[in-house]
């Protein structure tokens, strides 16, 4: 059975200049090495990673398996992450909506089979 989680990040990354008015394809690309650095720590067990990619006020939202909206902050999160323990965990970004100096992606991961 494929077990899906789709969620919505805002992105607020210190890596993104936002001084700009709007963001353009050069931050684009740093959107996705971010959302990138989330993707790999958390599928090949390097906390560090998914640290680098979130602001401290980071917060999880989803639906789990039974319907139950859940939660979790940045520092929970990362910590539940076990250093050097693969995860069979793949992600894919779904879209990025750019609006002056604010980012949101939808991303999806699939812990079954991957793309």
């Amino acid at each position: 059975m494929t077990r899906n989680l789709l969620i919505t990040v805002l992105i607020l990354f210190s890596t993104i200049s936002l001084a700009q008015d709007d963001l353009g394809e050069k931050d684009e690309k740093s959107i996705r090495e971010v959302i990138n650095l989330y993707f790999d720590g958390t599928k090949n067990g390097q906390p560090e990673k998914v640290e680098m990619a979130f602001l401290p006020s980071l917060e999880i939202q989803w639906i789990d398996s039974e319907g139950k909206f859940k939660r979790r902050q940045a520092k929970e999160y990362i910590g539940n992450i076990v250093k050097d323990k693969f995860t069979p965990r793949y992600g894919r970004i779904i879209d990025i909506d750019i609006t002056h100096n604010i980012a949101s992606a939808k991303v999806e991961i699939d812990w079954a089979k991957g793309w």
